[in-house]
């Protein structure tokens, strides 16, 4: 390297130190090591000679030569982390149905760890993108499971990976048994659901404020060729939660509109107009955590909101779907 007179050139140096054993003394811990860097600089004079000197004589450049010594010291870590459980046991898992369970990621050193969780599966997923874990603390990955068809013994694999220590790396087992005690896979043999035009078994409300309505809309169709009598109801623990509704029939025979749907084209803007209200005004009850919200501002009472666009079931709801 030529360093011209008056100029400065920077150099940078890149350490790269050797993983410890985790059975090591100084694991997870600073390190302080030291170490020299060797140079030499020359002062260049003249041109190069266009023919090489004898044999055991020096060159000018090599007369004139200085020997540096650069003292470096370094605090260097190795990242350690331990993920529990090392078993994730999901048990009896309903066909079709969603259920989670968490790993805890704990990072047991005094430097920052990357991990990244790998797996290939349709069934298992987690999130796998690079996690990166303060010292001394821990994450929660969560871990779901949506199987798709029976399996009474079903196994994988999680690789969690310490992106800057892989000798570091963990293996998270993964067990369930996969049952159809609704007989979701029965039931899709007559007819499919759409959330709102995907092929889905589970509806995503999203976030909901309290004490506030929000619906969503699940199209049935009938794959079968006979009309399908299907009865929809909630599970006993979220009935209270959940109400099942069925869409008002718009024509009667003779080809008019029906009095509940002149009801509900008149109605149907003004409900949903009270129900952004409602919700607008319990998110801002959250922001301004217990402020009075004015009495103009107050809705009518919740069964207000009662089945004017939809005919309201409370419990379950009674359908005929006609072939498709």
């Amino acid at each position: 390297m030529l360093i011209k007179p008056g100029a400065v050139r920077t150099m940078t140096l890149s350490l790269l130190g050797n993983p410890v054993s985790s059975t090591s003394v100084s694991a997870g811990q600073f390190e302080r090591q030291s170490f020299t860097l060797f140079g030499e600089s020359s002062t260049a004079v003249g041109t190069q000679p266009t023919t090489a000197p004898p044999p055991g004589t020096a060159s000018n450049s090599e007369r004139n030569a200085e020997r540096l010594s650069i003292p470096c010291t370094a605090n260097m870590c190795t990242p350690f982390v331990r993920v529990v459980p090392p078993l994730l046991d999901f048990g009896s898992v309903d066909v079709g149905t969603l259920k989670s369970l968490y790993l805890r990621v704990e990072n047991l050193s005094q430097v920052a760890a990357t991990v990244q969780c790998k797996l290939e599966s349709k069934v298992i997923t987690c999130t796998r993108a690079p996690i990166t874990i303060a010292p001394q603390q821990s994450v929660s990955v969560r871990v779901d499971s949506y199987p798709r068809r029976v399996n009474a013994r079903y196994r994988k694999q999680i690789i969690v990976r310490n992106i800057h220590n892989r000798l570091n790396d963990s293996v998270v087992e993964v067990r369930s048994t996969h049952v159809d005690r609704r007989r979701v896979a029965f039931h899709n043999l007559f007819y499919q659901t759409l959330v709102p035009a995907n092929e889905q078994n589970f509806v995503d409300f999203g976030l909901v404020p309290l004490n506030a309505r929000s619906l969503r809309r699940v199209n049935l169709r009938n794959v079968c060729r006979c009309p399908l009598a299907i009865e929809v109801a909630a599970d006993a623990a979220d009935a209270g939660a959940f109400s099942a509704y069925t869409v008002v029939p718009q024509r009667d025979g003779s080809g008019r509109l029906t009095d509940a749907a002149c009801q509900v084209a008149r109605r149907l803007p003004l409900l949903e107009r009270q129900a952004a209200m409602h919700s607008n005004i319990e998110k801002f009850k959250e922001r301004t955590a217990g402020a009075t919200v004015p009495e103009a501002a107050a809705l009518p009472p919740r069964s207000s909101l009662c089945p004017v666009a939809v005919a309201p079931v409370p419990r379950t709801a009674g359908l005929t779907l006609q072939p498709d």
